[in-house]
Formats: C-alpha cells, sequence, structure tokens
C-alpha cells in the first residue's frame, strides 16, 4: 500500500489491466508517456519514488543499453500479447523483427507483462488495499503553463465525481449505453484521457475502444465494428475526421450520439461544420466543449445537449 508504480503505456489493454489492479492493492499508479526518453523518464522515476516500472517494448528497444540498469524492477507489454492469434503470428514474425533484434539477448532478461498474470491460485496470497478515497491514487505530469513541469496527485474521489456525474453529459442512461463504446484515442497519461475516455465509460456500464495511435483509418475501423455513441478528442482530431470520406460518408454515424472537444479551444467554426455533417448523415450527434486542467482530473465545466450556449465552455460540473 502507498507504493508508486510508473505506468508508460500507449492506449493497450494492459494500460487500464494494471491501473486498476495496482488500485485495488492500494498502489499508486504514475502515468507517463510512452516514449519519454530514458534520462527524463528516470528522473521521473527517482522523484516519485516509484518502486517499479511497465514499460512498452518499442520504447525500450530504442534505448536498450541504458535501460539494462531497470533490470528486476521492469515490466514489459508487447504489442502483439492481446492481438488474436493470425495477428500476433503476422505480427512477431514480420513487423516486430527490428524490435528483436535491437533488444538482442535482452528481450528475455525482462519480465514480460504475460509474467505478472502467472500467479495460482493458492500459491500467491491477493491482498485488497485500496486507498481511502482521498488519498493519491494517480499521477499525472503536467507540463506547466506558468513554470516547471508539475506533478500532480488525484484521488480516487476526483475521478469518481466526474464519472458518477456524467450522465447528465452523454445524455444516456445505463441501459442505452449498454452495448456501445466510447472511441479512447487520447492518452492515458493525460488526465483528460484516462478519466473521460477509459474511466468514465467503464463507470457507466459501456466499452471502450482503445486507438494506441490516432488515425481516421483506425476510429472507421472502430466504428465499422462496434456502435460507437461518444467521443472526447482535441479539435484537431476533429477536423481530420471532417476531411476524411471514409468517414463522413459512413452509415453507421447514425450511431454517434455525443461528442465532445477538450484540450485547446475549439473554433465556432468546427462545431458548425461538424454539428451540419452529422445531420446530413443521418445522426443526432453534436460537439461540446469543455474547460478543465489536470489538477480537477480533469473537467471544470462543460457543454451538453441540455446545458448549451454557443461560444461558452458550458456549465460548472456538480461536486
Amino acid at each position: 500500500k502507498g507504493d508508486t508504480v510508473l505506468v508508460a503505456q500507449p492506449n493497450i489493454p494492459e494500460v487500464l489491466i494494471v491501473t486498476y489492479a495496482l488500485n485495488k492493492i492500494g498502489a499508486v499508479t504514475n502515468l507517463v508517456h510512452p516514449f519519454t526518453p530514458y534520462n527524463q523518464l528516470s528522473a521521473i522515476y527517482k522523484k516519485t519514488n516509484s518502486k517499479l516500472a511497465i514499460l512498452f517494448e518499442q520504447r525500450i528497444a530504442k534505448e536498450v543499453e541504458q535501460y539494462r540498469g531497470f533490470a528486476g524492477n521492469l515490466v514489459v507489454t508487447r504489442i502483439e500479447d492481446y492481438l488474436p492469434l493470425p495477428k500476433k503470428v503476422f505480427y512477431h514474425v514480420f513487423m516486430n523483427k527490428a524490435i528483436r533484434r535491437k533488444l538482442g539477448k535482452w528481450r528475455g532478461k525482462f519480465d514480460g507483462f504475460k509474467y505478472l498474470c502467472q500467479f495460482k491460485k493458492g500459491k500467491n496470497e491477493v491482498i485488497e488495499n485500496t486507498n481511502n478515497s482521498k488519498e493519491a491514487a494517480i499521477m499525472l505530469h503536467s507540463g506547466s503553463t506558468t513554470g516547471d513541469p508539475k506533478t500532480i496527485m488525484l484521488s480516487n474521489d476526483a475521478f469518481n465525481f466526474i464519472a458518477n456525474d456524467s450522465y447528465d453529459f452523454v445524455c444516456l442512461n445505463r441501459k442505452q449505453l449498454k452495448g456501445t463504446v466510447m472511441l479512447s484515442v487520447l492518452p492515458s497519461f493525460h488526465g483528460f484521457g484516462f478519466c473521460m475516455t477509459m474511466h468514465t465509460p467503464l463507470c457507466l456500464g459501456f466499452g471502450v475502444a482503445l486507438v494506441p495511435k490516432f488515425t481516421t483509418t483506425d476510429v472507421v475501423e472502430v466504428m465499422n465494428k462496434n456502435k460507437m455513441v461518444c467521443a472526447c478528442g482535441i479539435p484537431g482530431i476533429y477536423e481530420a475526421l471532417l476531411s476524411d470520406p471514409h468517414f463522413t460518408n459512413n452509415k453507421r454515424l447514425k450511431y454517434l450520439h455525443i461528442c465532445f472537444s477538450g484540450g485547446d479551444s475549439m473554433s465556432a467554426s468546427l462545431k458548425d461544420r461538424w454539428d451540419t455533417q452529422m445531420k446530413n448523415s443521418g445522426s443526432h450527434c453534436q460537439l461540446f466543449e469543455g474547460y478543465g486542467l489536470t489538477e480537477t482530473s480533469p473537467v471544470v465545466s462543460i457543454e451538453s445537449k441540455n446545458s448549451l450556449k454557443l461560444g461558452s465552455v458550458g456549465k460548472i460540473v456538480p461536486n
């Protein structure tokens, strides 16, 4: 309880599995950009007194010699771990060759993520030791607008206050959300990404469609495979989607219910073009703006279908 574990992952299943597992035993998750250079990552590791690092194999391959000193305090995730068998084999043989070559003999020296999942029942006791709701549960790192980068400590309460009020933002109830997904393209190490596109949908009872690296092609693929009802993103994501005819002409846009923009100011033109495109596609979806910062995990105010004023960033969130 109280130990800190540095987690630097793209939007892959491990980032959620690890964060909730650490939370369950009372440890603190230190979320960091997955491609942070070794020197910066090492400094964050020491500054936060982290006891273990769970890192992405592609990051380690870039600076494998430096990471040799981490062996024993390092668990490695690999992109192929959660791929279906045909894709797993293809990726391992053709796509991952360069990474395996860079890691060389060290690929087997670092514990793989699967190692953490192999404890057998009865041999290793798992102790639940959940954090007090007001104790630090998540660390996030901010570039800061006024000075040096800072580490921000957030509690379970900080995230759950937002999540529990989000039915009002999404304007759908649990029954309507069942079987649907939230598009998750914002990164886990960003408060907006973790809280609004990962934790909140899971709390409200709908799915999370994780996209490790944003492309309009990947978003269209998510739409084609799932009933996508909600998305959160920065304005640039919505501009890119509007410019891709595979998205704008997609018949499954009719399922898209509501979208939120944050992280940067949104132009009135973008909202108008988005809302018009949705209407022309047979969707009732509208694009709404919010405002927040990492310290508020991460929402202060937000527009919704129940609270709309053009040019505004919405009403203050309850609690």
